[in-house]
């Protein structure tokens, strides 16, 4: 027996599914490689005395480049609201979509000059 939806809920969930299967088609190539560099490291981060028992700096290593994708996750999901922004055909939530990737612009350049200023002082 199938459960009984109403179609509105049904038609706010489709909508829901496009918009989802709008945004993955949309992601940058990057963004992929980005994630899956920051899982790389992560995981090297919790395994690195099973991993690397022998190397001293590895977590140093890592740590490193889990920071950098961290840096560079914001600037690469602001890119992907643009795209979606671009894609989208009504005009409320085009605004909307473009006002989040301004203000993701606005705080990965806030990030990345804290980020500078930290490392530039170390």
């Amino acid at each position: 027996m199938k459960p009984m939806i109403s179609q509105e809920r049904q038609s706010i969930a489709a909508q829901l599914l496009d918009f989802l299967l709008l945004a993955l088609r949309l992601t940058p190539k990057l963004l992929w490689w980005l994630l899956a560099t920051l899982v790389f490291a992560l995981l090297n981060l919790a395994l690195k005395d099973e991993v690397w028992p022998n190397t001293a700096r590895a977590k140093d290593f890592f740590v490193v480049v889990a920071v950098s994708c961290f840096v560079l996750l914001p600037w690469l999901l602001s890119v992907l609201a643009w795209r979606v922004a671009n894609s989208i055909n009504c005009s409320p939530w085009d605004t909307l979509v473009r006002a989040f990737a301004v203000i993701g612009f606005l705080g990965a350049t806030c990030l990345s000059l804290i980020v500078l200023i930290l490392v530039l002082n170390a």
